[in-house]
């Protein structure tokens, strides 16, 4: 059983606003709690979220220009911008790994210890829960609609609550996806 490329496209705007919505709260969680508690790091971690949307926004774009009708310059049609738009996030998303990697090296070059209060402690658990959730509902998406990009924003979900997990000494799902 096929699915028409209304429902495809709903799912992904879907997903991307849903996306989007949600990292900006997460974003003024982290934000006004690391404000509170003098967490330099959830503060940091704060605006990292807030970036997030960029992931989503390129969701949104590429189901917006694959539903697009064939013109002239595109006789059959747009549906490679998702594929495109795969390969953004993906990049990202390796970006976002090496980041994490030079990171973890570095506080273990430094020796830095971590600190945090129960609160904080809290809206990363908090944090990473959403993150996760998400990640299943883009990757549920994903599959019903067969969208890469979708697939793609679910891998980038997860990497993120992966990381609030390990480097908070707990990890909820398969820890195998991370080095740091």
């Amino acid at each position: 059983m096929g699915v028409d490329s209304f429902q495809k496209k709903r799912l992904g705007y879907l997903e991307g606003y849903i996306s989007v919505v949600l990292n900006t709260g997460l974003f003024f969680l982290k934000f006004i709690v690391g404000q509170k508690v003098g967490s330099i790091a959830m503060v940091a971690d704060a605006w990292h979220t807030l970036s997030d949307t960029i992931t989503s926004m390129v969701v949104i774009v590429g189901f917006w220009l694959a539903s697009r009708p064939p013109d002239k310059e595109h006789a059959f049609g747009h549906g490679k911008a998702e594929s495109v738009a795969s390969i953004v996030i993906a990049t990202l998303l390796g970006v976002v790994g090496g980041y994490f990697c030079y990171g973890s090296v570095l506080k273990l070059i430094h020796h830095q210890a971590m600190s945090f209060s129960l609160l904080a402690i809290i809206v990363f658990a908090i944090s990473a829960g959403l993150k996760e959730a998400l990640a299943q509902f883009a990757f549920w998406a994903g599959r019903k609609v067969n969208s890469s990009s979708l697939r793609a924003d679910g891998w980038h979900h997860r990497r993120r609550c992966h990381r609030f997990s390990f480097n908070r000494g707990w990890c909820p799902v398969q820890p195998e996806f991370l080095v740091a």
